[in-house]
């Protein structure tokens, strides 16, 4: 079998690939910083140039890309940790990759469907011109509907191709969140954020 280009060995077929840190930490980084973080800036960056300049602007991104793998890093550590508990459990090593892997994707989908519920009834609401009102009790029945389609699609594929399929994904998009996050931290290093002394209005 050929080795994957990072070095680990490819997962067999039909299995979770093994949860090493470095991985998991790929794909939570992936997740937060291409999927989540894209989503939550672009629906407010108008208001925040209302406030603030673009360059202002740029400095806050870039201390925001470290603060967020700094989440990655910990939301990692926590399927690393599910997998060890596993293992002292004397649970196979197939249950200990579902474990780890349930641990980092299923917290990172729900920030991910989270947002991008939110984001889609915004712009329904400035395409349309209504007064979309909802509720955080909404869009959690919102978010409902999208993990019972997961899971329906989790039954049908089985968890271990779904997730697969899912993991690789990420795994693409690591280089550029690692790229992404470097050039924060570079940015935050070169340009320190600064404290006002008064509050903006």
């Amino acid at each position: 079998m050929r080795a994957d280009q990072r070095g680990a060995p490819p997962a067999p077929s039909g299995a979770l690939p093994e949860p090493r840190y470095r991985l998991l930490l790929c794909c939570a980084l992936a997740a937060l910083v291409i999927l989540w973080l894209p989503l939550g800036l672009l629906q407010e960056v108008d208001a925040l140039l209302a406030y603030t300049t673009p360059r202002d602007l740029l400095r806050d991104v870039a201390l925001l890309l470290p603060m967020v793998a700094a989440v990655a890093a910990a939301l990692a550590l926590l399927a690393r940790l599910g997998a060890f508990a596993s293992r002292l459990l004397g649970r196979g090593e197939a249950t200990q990759a579902r474990v780890a892997w349930a641990l980092l994707l299923v917290p990172a989908g729900w920030l991910c469907a989270w947002q991008l519920t939110r984001s889609i009834r915004l712009w329904l609401q400035i395409t349309s011109g209504l007064a979309l009102s909802v509720g955080s009790h909404t869009r959690v029945v919102g978010i409902g509907v999208l993990l019972a389609l997961v899971l329906m699609l989790w039954g049908r594929f089985g968890a271990a191709r779904l997730g697969g399929r899912l993991i690789e994904l990420l795994r693409g998009l690591s280089a550029p969140a690692l790229a992404l996050t470097a050039a924060g931290v570079l940015a935050t290093l070169w340009l320190p954020p600064v404290r006002h002394g008064s509050p903006a209005p």
